[in-house]
């Protein structure tokens, strides 16, 4: 009997799972203008209605949830800088030295299909074109960018 109550709360929660889910499709790319489709109607009320909804809206809303909902705010980037450097005084330089470290070895746009090579004119193998897929770098980079007052050469 147990089986059969164990089947029953299966078959009734996949059930559930069909009928209130929404049918976003997963192996395409939702181009922008039909984003507002797969709103919920509440939040198209609270935007002005379907028709009304421009990407600038809807740019504006994503940036929003964003930031209430993900670790990086970017609202509150100044005080929590400010507040790691005062924690961990002692790291700019590890950051300024990796940042260096990376921008001399690469170009800000670079070619990603060997052979082809660092700025120095070595060539790069496929182990250093692993790391540099995984821009494990860009964090240094990005703090480097704001040690340097924003200036967008960094970018």
């Amino acid at each position: 009997m147990n089986w059969l109550k164990g089947i029953f709360i299966v078959v009734f929660f996949g059930i559930s799972q069909l009928v209130c889910s929404q049918n976003i499709p997963s192996n395409d790319i939702i181009e922008t203008s039909k984003l507002m489709d797969y709103l919920k109607s509440e939040l198209q009320d609270s935007l002005g209605g379907i028709k009304n909804i421009t990407e600038a809206t809807l740019a504006k809303y994503f940036r929003e949830k964003f930031s209430e909902r993900y670790f990086y705010n970017w609202k509150n980037f100044e005080t929590r800088f400010h507040n790691y450097n005062a924690i961990y005084p002692d790291v700019e330089s590890g950051h300024t030295e990796r940042a260096f470290d990376h921008m001399s070895k690469f170009s800000d746009s670079t070619q990603w299909k060997l052979p082809f090579n660092y700025l120095n004119g070595e060539p790069v193998n496929a182990y250093a074109l692993r790391h540099l897929a995984r821009q494990h770098k860009m964090v240094d980079i990005a703090f480097y960018y704001n040690y340097q007052n924003k200036n967008p050469e960094y970018l």
